[in-house]
């Protein structure tokens, strides 16, 4: 869900509902940490709440590292 700020943002507006798609891969260490890669696709204000007919496409790329908080307190005595 996209919120529109104001009227003085320097955006446009998209304010409503869109959809994102997407596919990754991510691989686990034994260490606990875990990498991730994965693909996406949004349409923004696929549902206008202002009543516009402005879609906004983007697409990219998102990767992330992570690890449970357990791997950085050490194990529990």
């Amino acid at each position: 869900m996209d919120i529109y700020t104001g009227p003085n943002a320097r955006i446009d507006n998209q304010a409503g509902l869109g959809v994102e798609l997407g596919y990754g891969i991510e691989y686990e260490m034994t260490s606990g940490w875990t990498f991730t890669v994965s693909h996406y696709a949004r349409m923004h204000s696929l549902l206008s709440f202002m009543g516009e007919d402005q879609h906004l496409w983007e697409n990219g790329l998102k990767f992330g590292i992570h690890t449970p908080l357990s791997v950085l307190t050490g194990p529990k005595k």
